[in-house]
């Protein structure tokens, strides 16, 4: 293979080559910047969507029982947690299971003795509570209050695997487990 060399011995190259050289390379090196821009914005995107929806938990034990003198009366509260943003399944996780409390349990909703929350981890109060919960991404958790002790249902991984395709099923399970912790 023959190399270009500029030298004054040789004959001059022709300006119109020279020009189609130049630009052949910047084309080359104006995709290959346009490649790398595109794939670490793909990362951003992608880190972000992990780090809202699927952020491991910090090792929680999904019945831990925790010991609270501040509660002033037995109730159940349905909580769900979520980050800035949200994936199809974590929208769907809020949306059927407010729906499956308001239509089964409204006369409960009314008197106090099943609370349902969407809270937002990224403010202070959310995140106050996530750390008290051990919740660091969207998480559906149904918590018994009584006696002055709570115990946590982490109902997050079922929800995942039924709120979006499967909303009946996930309805249903919710429906269950509060009307167990309601007895």
């Amino acid at each position: 293979m023959k190399h270009l060399v500029f030298s004054s011995k040789e004959k001059p190259m022709p300006q119109f080559i020279k020009k189609k050289l130049l630009n052949d390379y910047l084309k080359d090196m104006n995709m290959k910047m346009f490649e790398k821009v595109f794939l670490a914005a793909l990362f951003i995107i992608l880190s972000s969507f992990l780090y809202s929806c699927g952020k491991p938990q910090k090792d929680r034990d999904p019945n831990k029982v925790i010991n609270t003198s501040e509660l002033a009366s037995d109730h159940v509260e349905v909580i769900y947690f979520h980050g800035g943003m949200r994936c199809a399944s974590c929208v769907a996780m809020e949306k059927f299971g407010k729906q499956a409390i308001d239509s089964v349990f409204p006369k409960e909703l009314q008197n106090g003795s099943l609370i349902f929350r969407s809270i937002d981890l990224m403010a202070p109060e959310g995140e106050k509570l996530g750390d008290k919960y051990e919740v660091a991404s969207s998480s559906f958790l149904i918590i018994e209050f009584k006696d002055g002790e709570e115990t946590v249902t982490d109902m997050t991984a079922f929800g995942f695997r039924n709120a979006k395709d499967n909303r009946n099923v996930f309805k249903q399970g919710v429906i269950d487990e509060v009307a167990k912790l309601l007895k």
